[in-house]
């Protein structure tokens, strides 16, 4: 099973790459259920065909994508550009938490994870692995097949942290993010 995530930082104002620590959770965790992971970084500008070249090169079964509120215009572009999607898609992240009608604005979208994504995309890779419905997992709202959404409630918070791997951080270019330009006055704050 290959879960392919797909983050965004286009024309971010200062033009510094970022890590994105709920990725790396994710995917740790995954890992760490024998899952393989990968993500396509889309920096700078907008470009589709680099993401299609490599979903067809790769063929993930599952395609999380992970959306900030700035961000969120361009995922949703990526959406409606993949489409036909060749494999499951979801799509996370604060944006996704914030504001989870915007499911209904995707029509090529099949999920949407509100809240912690750990346990509900592993849960998620494990019933599209094994042929399952996924229509029952919670923190997830799930397109049907009539196109109406299944809402489902969220679970509580991880209260042990201790139980999650350390974050994956092979998946990031950690050298690019710290050389990374970024045009703005940084401040230290103290008391």
């Amino acid at each position: 099973m290959k879960i392919l995530f797909v983050y965004t930082d286009i024309n971010v104002r200062g033009g510094a790459r970022s890590y994105q620590f709920g990725i790396g959770s994710i995917s740790a965790l995954l890992k760490r259920q024998g899952y393989q992971t990968r993500l396509h970084y889309m920096f700078g500008r907008y470009r589709p065909e680099r993401l299609r070249a490599e979903i067809q090169a790769w063929q993930p079964d599952l395609i999380a994508f992970a959306a900030v509120s700035p961000q969120y215009q361009y995922v949703r572009q990526l959406i409606a550009d993949l489409q036909p999607c060749p494999a499951f898609s979801v799509l996370g992240g604060t944006h996704a938490t914030l504001a989870p009608q915007c499911l209904e604005e995707m029509p090529g979208l099949n999920a949407l994870c509100v809240g912690e994504g750990e346990y509900p995309l592993l849960e998620l890779a494990a019933a599209l692995q094994a042929g399952r419905p996924v229509d029952a997992i919670s923190n997830l709202w799930v397109r049907q097949a009539d196109g109406s959404i299944l809402r489902n409630p969220t679970r509580p918070f991880i209260t042990d942290l201790d139980e999650l791997p350390f974050v994956d951080r092979e998946l990031f270019d950690y050298q690019a993010i710290v050389d990374s330009v970024f045009h703005t006055a940084l401040f230290r704050f103290s008391r």
